[in-house]
């Protein structure tokens, strides 16, 4: 009995595309030949090709109540298993504005690899301050001089709160008398305005 032996072997050829680095063919050939000088020989080819960073976005669009929160919002993620520093660019063009917190962003974001090929995701976000601001206003009371009525119309309102930054206006702040001079009743009004107008 004759039991032959065989050998395989391979040489291999790499040509890199000088325009992207991370790219290359690679040419194999395979060998095999038997003791007795017998070969034959095929052939693989393989071509590594880059694909374009992946942007993963962590919100699509959405909508804030304040600009306040645009600080807040989490940042997308550029996924390379190639090029571990792809460039990123976030360009912002801002429309529908109305007040510093009612306006819209587009916001579009590019990741350009090491051979220039480029991906684009874009997020659109909304700011609508709708919600107007609260406050407190001094206790109703009953008094009986000049003096006390006095000190009660320096009384103003307390505790105002306002869900985004900016100034608060009063807008009203009217008093109406009911009765006689000497037993009326004071009515006062107040009415708040923040800057988107709420």
């Amino acid at each position: 009995v004759v039991i032959d032996t065989l050998s395989i072997t391979f040489k291999e050829k790499r040509e890199k595309d000088l325009s992207c680095p991370f790219e290359e063919e690679i040419i194999r050939v395979w060998l095999a030949q038997d003791a007795c000088g017998n070969q034959d020989s095929i052939q693989q080819q393989f071509i590594i090709k880059k694909q374009p960073p992946e942007i993963i976005l962590p919100f699509q669009d959405t909508l804030l109540a304040c600009a306040d929160e645009l600080a807040s919002l989490p940042q997308p993620q550029i996924i390379d298993i190639c090029d571990p520093e792809p460039t990123i660019t976030i360009t912002e063009v801002v429309s529908d504005s109305s007040c510093v917190n009612d306006y819209t962003i587009t916001r579009t974001i590019t990741a350009t690899d090491g051979c220039n090929r480029t991906s684009m995701a874009v997020q659109t976000i909304v700011i609508r301050d709708t919600v107007p601001p609260t406050f407190e206003v001094p206790r109703d009371t009953v008094i009986a001089d000049r003096d006390a009525l006095i000190a009660l119309q320096q009384e103003d309102i307390f505790n105002i709160v306002e869900n985004c930054s900016g100034a608060v206006d009063t807008v009203v702040n009217a008093i109406t008398e009911i009765g006689e001079p000497c037993d009326r009743t004071l009515i006062r009004s107040w009415a708040l305005e923040d800057v988107c107008g709420n």
